[in-house]
């Protein structure tokens, strides 16, 4: 579930990113660590395919969280928020455990569901099993291979510029911060 959320957002990520990705995990060190976050070749191709790594721990079970997503881009004015459209861009995902397949059978964005199909499948053929609650464990993803689809064109505005964007996620129950990232990331 965590590590879904964790890739989701690589995913998202992936969909725009072009120019060099930087990242830092700004907060629930004591529950998820990412040790590692690699989307190549950059800049990418939409449409296009990139290949993904990825390492992280669970370190406590996960029992599901709420995800607040911030993406932010560099304007004349300084960094600008973006607007939730179409469940893509500055929004917040209820219920991680039930975030994927929202997202494919919802096609958020009108381009989610095919990226979630191909994540699904390498979770299956990497007998990846991350249905809540999500165990205290190791997770790598080595080459996974993702084809990127052509951005919408009611999402167009998305496609070039500087950003930077930041996900926080807290446990549904506890209200404990799970994982807190911070991305910045240019797109061609």
């Amino acid at each position: 579930m965590l590590f879904r959320c964790g890739l989701i957002v690589a995913a998202i990520l992936a969909n725009f990113c072009s120019a060099g990705l930087k990242w830092n995990q700004c907060g629930g060190q004591n529950v998820f660590l990412l040790k590692n976050l690699d989307i190549q070749p950059m800049p990418m191709n939409l449409p296009g395919k990139i290949k993904l790594d990825l390492q992280a721990t669970a370190l406590k079970q996960l029992n599901g969280s709420d995800v607040t997503v911030t993406i932010r881009r560099s304007t004349f004015f300084g960094h600008v928020k973006i607007p939730c459209l179409f469940q893509v861009g500055s929004c917040t995902y209820h219920d991680s455990c039930t975030l994927l397949k929202r997202m494919k059978d919802e096609n958020w964005g009108g381009m989610m569901a095919n990226i979630i199909i191909q994540v699904e499948s390498y979770f299956s053929t990497h007998n990846i099993n991350l249905n809540c609650p999500v165990s205290k464990q190791s997770l790598t993803i080595s080459s996974m291979n993702v084809t990127l689809p052509n951005i919408p064109s009611y999402l167009s505005f998305l496609a070039s510029g500087s950003y930077k964007v930041d996900v926080n996620m807290v446990d549904r129950h506890t209200k404990e911060q799970t994982f807190c990232l911070h991305v910045e990331f240019g797109i061609a």
